[in-house]
Formats: C-alpha cells, sequence, structure tokens
C-alpha cells in the first residue's frame, strides 16, 4: 500500500477543512491511508440534550474506494458508529452530514440505546440512472441495569444478528439459559462466556426489512431485560413459566426430529418384511431426507442436538452479586 503525500492529504481533507475540521496528525496513519480528524464536542444533540464527542476517521486504500467511520461517545461510554462507503471522499462526506448524531440515539423505557448504521452507494441500473445510498442498521449498544449489550447485525443477509451481555461490575450471577429465549423463538438460549454471555437474534433476511426488524428486536430485548432485572428473580419463573416451558419445547425440537427418523427405520423395514413385492427403491432414501431437513428448518443455523433441562425457579437473591448494586 502506498502511503498518503502530503499533496494527497491536503486534496482528501479539503471537504472537512471548508466545515472546520482539523486533521489530528498524531493519531494519522499515512502509512495505512488513514486520515483521523480532532475529536468535536457536542453540548446539546436532540430533544434529551445529550452530550457527545465525535471523531471522523477517513479510510482510503485505493484511489476510487473511501471509507468514512463516525463515532458519536456518549459520556456512559457507549458509543453509536456510521460508517459510509464511496468512491469520492465527497460523496461519502456529504452522506454522513445527512445522518444527524441524534438519529443514532434513542430511548426505550429509561435506557439510552446507541445505534450504529452503514451507508454504501448503490448504483442503479442505465435506465434508471443515478445512485442511491440506503443506509442499513448494523448494530448498537446500552447499558442495561449495569450491564452492557451489545448487537452485531453486520452478518451475512439471512444469518441472525450477534448478541453479547457483558458482566456487571458488581459481579455475574448464573444468568438463566431462556432469559431472552422466552421473548420468542427469535432470541436464542444464551451461552455463557468468560466475559458474560452471548446469544443470536434471527432477523429478516432482506433488506430493508432486516433494518427495521433489527432495530424493533433491540428495542425490544432492552425493554425485556429492564422489566426482567428490575424485579427479584423469584418472579422470572412465575411470570414466564408459561413460556419457559414452550423454549423447552423448542430447544428440543431437533433431538425429536432425529429421534423421530431413527424410529421410521424399523417401520421401514417392517413394512418390506413378508411383502411378494420388495419396497420401492427410494423408500430407503425417506430417513436421510427427512434428516436434512431438520437441519434445513434452522435457517441457516447449526441446531444443537439437547435435552434442555426443564425449567425450575430461580435460587437467586438478585441479578447481581451484590444486591446493594
Amino acid at each position: 500500500m502506498i502511503p498518503l503525500t502530503h499533496h494527497e492529504m491536503l486534496k482528501l481533507v479539503a471537504p472537512f477543512s471548508r466545515d472546520g475540521r482539523r486533521v489530528d496528525l498524531a493519531t494519522t496513519d499515512r502509512q495505512a491511508r488513514t486520515v483521523v480528524f480532532q475529536p468535536v464536542e457536542h453540548a446539546s444533540v436532540g430533544l434529551a440534550g445529550l452530550r457527545l464527542t465525535e471523531t471522523l476517521t477517513l479510510e482510503n486504500p485505493k484511489a476510487d474506494q473511501f471509507r468514512l467511520v463516525r463515532t458519536l461517545t456518549h459520556a456512559s461510554g457507549i458509543q453509536a458508529t456510521l460508517e459510509v462507503e464511496g468512491p469520492t471522499v465527497e460523496g461519502v462526506y456529504r452522506q454522513l452530514t445527512k445522518v444527524a448524531p441524534a438519529q443514532q440515539f434513542m430511548r426505550v423505557d429509561g435506557v439510552l440505546a446507541a445505534l450504529d448504521y452503514r451507508v454504501r452507494r448503490v448504483a442503479r441500473r442505465r435506465l434508471q440512472g443515478g445512485e442511491i445510498w440506503p443506509m442499513r442498521f448494523a448494530g448498537g449498544e446500552a447499558l442495561v441495569a449495569g450491564r452492557r449489550l451489545t448487537l452485531d447485525a453486520r452478518q451475512v443477509e439471512g444469518l441472525p444478528a450477534r448478541l453479547v451481555l457483558e458482566k456487571p461490575s458488581a459481579g455475574e450471577v448464573a444468568l438463566p439459559a431462556d432469559l431472552l429465549a422466552v421473548r420468542g423463538r427469535a432470541w436464542r438460549p444464551l451461552q455463557a462466556t468468560d466475559s458474560g454471555w452471548k446469544s443470536t437474534i434471527k432477523l429478516a433476511h432482506r433488506e430493508p426489512a432486516r433494518s427495521d426488524d433489527g432495530e424493533t428486536k433491540f428495542a425490544q430485548t432492552i425493554s425485556h431485560l429492564v422489566a426482567v432485572f428490575s424485579r427479584p428473580p423469584e418472579d422470572f419463573h412465575a411470570r414466564f413459566l408459561r413460556r419457559r416451558w414452550q423454549v423447552v419445547f423448542w430447544r428440543s425440537l431437533p433431538v425429536q426430529g432425529v429421534l423421530g427418523i431413527l424410529a421410521l427405520v424399523p417401520v421401514l423395514y417392517l413394512l418390506g418384511a413378508g411383502r411378494e413385492e420388495p419396497l420401492p427403491l427410494w423408500t430407503p432414501g425417506i430417513p436421510p431426507v427427512l434428516l436434512l431437513l431438520v437441519f434445513w428448518s434452522w435457517s441457516r443455523e447449526v441446531p444443537v442436538l439437547e435435552i434442555p433441562p426443564p425449567p425450575r425457579p430461580l435460587d437467586l437473591p438478585a441479578w447481581t452479586r451484590d444486591t446493594d448494586a
């Protein structure tokens, strides 16, 4: 990669300089063709009057490839990013200025959430002419009851979004695996990690429905956690008992399917025993085809063959180890 020359730097930063932006030479990496601008403070953003720190980073790996990233940092530590990609520096900067900082924050049941978006130039067909710059939801983060919740929806269309719930500073407890899954089948059970818990959320396969679905389910996840963590753990089992049993049923579906297919094999054998005419040649292929259907039904996810335990009341005095937190 050829480093940025002084002349190239002047051309790249010209649109920004006209708006009063200044290059941060200490963090700019000319070898990597990356320009970082000095942070800008926003004293009052949106109706809530948020105080935000804005940082811009411009990447130019090729002559006709530009990626401009805006990072908005709130005092709580949560960040909202906006990534714009296009063939000209003027184009990506113009598209970035069209998205107000207030558009990247929302409040859900009193919790402030930061939203990430990606904007990419899409050339229309010749008959239509021109170009479009669709804005797609890429994820978000929020602080819920002392836990950092992050959602990454940058996966390939059709794949679920990744969700991470970090441990609180007060000390983590063993959260129930179905903490989020009781919301519905789109929410997968939690899995413990060294830093907290992880899961996935199934989103619509195609845009723009995927972005709308991602924003909605991210807000629903925050609202659900606020409602759960605002009440004692012992209430969780009573409130969601029916849904917890539904989660057990959903989680056991792969095992039920496999066991059903295995039970079909002796049935086919018995049907063929004692017959003067053999069963059709395609009959032995029924179990493998059904097994493939079981895996295909999980919509690009690998089904887990498990027998989940029945739901039990939570033996927790509080949602964190430090009850005073």
